[in-house]
Order: structure tokens, then C-alpha cells, then sequence
């Protein structure tokens, strides 16, 4: 984990009614990626602001995405010849929030 205490104050900005700077919060958290689900997960849990769950949901759905895409490249690029490790890759990052 790189810099937990920047990650924090990311998640608790994302409640922020200000366009920009919850654009600017997204970026910096899909920035970091995946390390940065457990305290989305977390933020969501413990908030009751639909515009705020909303938008953690997107983040980690645009995460989840991105890594999935990577991952089934790499798969294809090696060959793609186990058809039962490209079907993992599909289903291992599609956990609902």
C-alpha cells in the first residue's frame, strides 16, 4: 500500500457535491487501482449516502473492469489455449459490492 492516508482522504472527498472534484478524486483512485477496493468496499459499507455508494460502486465496477481486460489480454497473448483459466478471469472479478 502506497500512501494510506492520501487513499482515506480520496475515499471520504467522494461525497463531495463539486463535479470537478469528485472527477478529480475518481481519477486519482483508478490511478491506483485495485489496492484501493478494500477501503471503497469499506467507505461503502459504513455510508448511507446513496450518491456516495453510487459512486464507489462505479469506481470499483471501472477497476474491476480495467484489471479484467488486462488479465484476459495477457491470457490471450499467451495462447489462450485454457479455455478454463480465460472463464476464471470472467467470473473471479464479478463479486457485487
Amino acid at each position: 500500500m502506497e500512501n494510506i492516508a492520501e487513499i482515506s482522504a480520496l475515499v471520504k472527498l467522494l461525497d463531495d457535491p463539486d463535479e470537478e472534484v469528485y472527477h478529480h478524486v475518481e481519477k486519482k483512485l483508478l490511478e491506483y487501482g485495485g489496492e484501493v477496493i478494500h477501503f471503497l468496499e469499506n467507505a461503502w459499507e459504513q455510508s448511507f449516502d446513496g450518491l456516495m455508494q453510487e459512486r464507489i460502486e462505479n469506481i470499483v465496477h471501472q477497476i474491476q473492469f480495467k484489471t479484467v481486460k488486462e488479465d484476459l489480454n495477457l491470457w490471450y497473448l499467451s495462447g489462450a489455449f485454457d479455455l478454463l483459466q480465460g472463464a476464471l478471469l470472467l467470473t473471479a472479478t464479478n463479486t457485487p459490492i
